[in-house]
């Protein structure tokens, strides 16, 4: 690849920003500020893969960490039907959280109901709902869900630096660094 990401993050993003545009604009694809410049927009997807094959090591959960914290939740829907909001979620992201939601079982976390680890995990990737709102919406105690959403929080890495995603982005740099990818980016008129 000629162009360089400055971090791991960047590279994610705009990975997950090509995989899930096929729903938005060209315009909006070519002017995407997480892209490196000075490419052709022929070579993004290629590019992409790149991005994607080296981080294949990275698989289940750390994976999906990344691309749940990166992917947007959302993209552009032009079904034109008369119940459609104009927006569908993402491919990318649902698989993300769905990956999550049987590590976390497999993990051995307390939280055992599916639909309760779905929802925290929602939550903790991007929607704004707070613990009392969730346990009236499943019919939980609030005290036993928050207990289950600091578990969770805890194995994903949120209240520290150890956890399933500060690792990933830890071994997803490595990975980038070591295949060249990441560095300081060129500017467009090189």
């Amino acid at each position: 690849m000629r162009q360089f990401f400055a971090d791991a993050r960047a590279a994610v993003r705009w990975a997950c920003t090509v995989e899930g545009s096929a729903g938005r604009p060209l315009s909006a694809r070519m002017l995407d500020r997480s892209r490196p410049r000075g490419d052709d927009w022929t070579e993004t997807a290629t590019q992409a893969g790149i991005v994607w094959r080296t981080l294949k090591p990275l698989s289940g959960a750390p994976i999906s960490t990344l691309v749940a914290r990166m992917a947007p939740r959302t993209i552009p829907c032009r079904c034109r039907r008369a119940c459609c909001k104009g927006e569908r979620t993402s491919v990318l992201w649902h698989d993300a959280i769905e990956i999550l939601c049987a590590s976390a079982l497999s993990a051995g976390l307390a939280c055992r109901r599916y639909a309760e680890r779905q929802v925290l995990l929602v939550r903790i990737y991007g929607e704004h709902r707070t613990n009392r709102e969730i346990a009236a919406e499943l019919g939980l105690d609030e005290h036993t869900l928050g207990r289950h959403a600091k578990d969770l929080e805890l194995w994903i890495g949120l209240r520290g630096k150890e956890g399933v995603e500060p690792q990933a982005w830890r071994e997803a740099t490595d990975l980038l660094t070591g295949a060249g990818i990441l560095g300081e980016q060129e500017s467009a008129e090189s």
